[in-house]
């Protein structure tokens, strides 16, 4: 072998090595999975809207990036934290612990899902998503919804002032604390997977939920009654960890964004809007006729509006209320 051969093989070695790194990262890249996580099984349409999402993002970028669905993953809040500190990559929660996003759930704040959609892609948002980065160091990259939260009863109310004195068991956002002091509600804490057994015992007369959850988790079985009136627009935060952002390349995150930007109104919000007339129809068949329950939204409204107007313009600054209202 010549010097001018060896040299050749030599300069060919080299130039491989190099590429080497280069290759390795390209086949990483392709390989990036992403961890959803919920609290929930995959019948609730949060689940469904994350799924639809994942094999979607896959379409989008040829396979890079791919979804892997873990269900029944524990609290909201354990996940959240799961989502801060980079053990786990994407969520959906109701659950945030900040004002910010709790004083949504506030009644008549956010009118309906159409509303609520408007509100989340406003200016208003920025100001969230900057608190919430702060607060967990992770992205919150929008809001959905898988309907309005209700009133659920033991026994038949026949208005709104039935209430009183009644042990409901509350979702524990502030603005649910707020709205059961208005209707002078004896609110009542009690662990989501307790809810249950604390209707059965007659430990609490009602709950308020999601009706779709409700009927998930067979609440009806021990409690009556539903009240058909909305009660707080839900709004599932949907979270992306510091981790998986940065492992994403730039055009990977502008796909990752635009796509939920794209899909939420129909296949989240709209999905959600589709359900609700079918839910009440699935509540009386199971229920009997008459226990799904109509009020007089009029007078909630007047009830829950300095409420909302307060804790409104207490978190995002005077005059926060008449925006959301003209969004």
């Amino acid at each position: 072998m010549n010097a001018k051969t060896t040299r050749r093989r030599f300069a060919g070695m080299m130039a491989g090595a190099i590429a080497a790194p280069a290759i390795i990262g390209h086949a990483n890249a392709q390989a990036l999975t992403i961890r959803f996580a919920n609290s929930s099984g995959e019948a609730a349409l949060s689940n469904q809207f994350a799924a639809r999402f994942l094999r979607m993002l896959e379409e989008r970028t040829q396979g890079q990036i791919k979804g892997q669905l873990i269900l029944n993953a524990g609290s909201e809040q354990s996940i959240l934290e799961s989502i801060s500190v980079g053990t786990m990559d994407i969520a959906n929660t109701g659950y945030s612990g900040m004002r910010e996003l709790d004083v949504f759930y506030v009644p008549f704040l956010l009118r309906d899902l159409d509303h609520t959609l408007r509100v989340s892609k406003s200016p208003l948002m920025e100001k969230a998503r900057t608190a919430a980065q702060q607060r967990y160091k992770c992205r919150l990259v929008g809001l959905g919804s898988s309907g309005s939260f209700n009133v659920g009863t033991k026994e038949k109310i026949g208005s709104w002032k039935d209430l009183a004195g009644l042990k409901i068991r509350v979702p524990p956002f502030e603005a649910y604390t707020e709205a059961a002091k208005a209707l002078s509600i004896a609110a009542t804490p009690v662990p989501f997977n307790e809810v249950y057994l604390a209707l059965q015992q007659n430990l609490v007369a009602g709950m308020i939920t999601l009706v779709n959850v409700m009927l998930a988790s067979k609440f009806n079985e021990v409690c009556k009654h539903v009240v058909t009136n909305d009660f707080g627009v839900g709004t599932e935060k949907f979270w992306c960890s510091e981790r998986a952002w940065n492992r994403m390349t730039p055009q990977q995150r502008d796909i990752f964004v635009g796509l939920f930007n794209e899909i939420v109104g129909e296949h989240y919000f709209g999905a959600a809007k589709r359900q609700a007339s079918e839910d009440f129809k699935i509540w009386e068949q199971r229920n009997g006729a008459g226990t799904a329950l109509t009020l007089d939204s009029a007078e909630l409204s007047r009830v829950m509006q300095p409420v909302g107007e307060r804790l409104a313009n207490e978190v995002f600054g005077p005059g926060s209320y008449q925006a959301i209202q003209a969004t």
